[in-house]
């Protein structure tokens, strides 16, 4: 996990809660600190470094440097082989863990396992949409040249499995999706469990982030790398442009329509 000085420690502390009430609890937790924190989320993080000393390993970074190079350094403290991902305002469901781990111990040739994800904005009991990702390679690689074919925070894997194709790169916010695109150009495997694995937190601001020039850019950024990286041809490259790019430019109301209707 990461957390930085923005994040709110009233969903951190929930996020936090649903790794401790796993079926399969983990052994380790690194916390990423991406920069200096204060207040109450300062606070927090103290509590529960004292509360979970055998568990809880902080990585506090001098600067804020971003989600992709806070987990690049995350990944490399890790100290174990088994490393599962998650975000600072979600919520896991109970039996994340067991189930994923069970996937990597019978299926020695996988090396990521994701799922569904539920997304809600108020409360968890509220689901507003679900995020379904394909369950075997050969579709998870079709579903790729268009769309993230991982949902980020759900995703296990084994660490040397990505530390071999470069580990997370700071890119912008699509720090996930070029690391995805590596992992498919390497050949390597993963599943995607057919079911939800988590609360996924969403907010009103949440198109508009997506949107606006600076986030056209980065996509214009990431559809040339996956056309000169071979992962996408030209063909699939102009209509991400098109599509995607268009989506960018959209107005808040009509994106947030379309990402439901559409993208999903």
């Amino acid at each position: 996990m990461a957390v930085h000085q923005g994040a709110s420690a009233a969903h951190f502390v929930e996020a936090f809660q649903s790794i401790l009430e796993q079926t399969l609890p983990p052994s380790e937790i690194v916390l990423v600190i991406d920069g200096p924190i204060d207040g109450a989320l300062a606070i927090l993080v103290d509590k529960l470094q004292r509360e979970h000393a055998g568990t809880l390993r902080l990585l506090p970074l001098a600067v804020n440097k971003g989600l992709g190079a806070a987990l690049q350094q995350g990944l490399t403290y890790c100290r174990y082989e088994i490393v599962a991902r998650m975000d600072a305002d979600d919520i896991c469901f109970p039996h994340r863990f067991e189930k994923q781990l069970a996937v990597l111990a019978a299926r020695p040739e996988i090396d990521l396992v994701g799922g569904w994800i539920n997304e809600f904005i108020s409360s968890p009991a509220e689901v507003v949409a679900q995020r379904k990702v394909p369950e075997h390679m050969v579709d998870i690689i079709a579903y790729a040249k268009s769309r993230s074919p991982f949902n980020h925070p759900t995703v296990m894997f084994r660490k040397q499995a990505i530390l071999a194709i470069g580990n997370y790169q700071a890119y912008g916010t699509f720090e996930d999706y070029l690391l995805w695109s590596k992992f498919i150009l390497a050949n390597k495997q993963a599943y995607n469990i057919q079911e939800p694995l988590l609360y996924f937190r969403m907010d009103k601001g949440v198109y508009k982030r997506r949107g606006g020039l600076g986030k056209t850019l980065a996509e214009l950024r990431l559809q040339h790398t996956f056309y000169t990286s071979g992962f996408i041809h030209f063909g699939q490259y102009l209509r991400n442009i098109l599509v995607r790019g268009g989506f960018r430019l959209m107005p808040n109301g009509l994106r947030g329509h379309f990402y439901r209707k559409l993208l999903k």
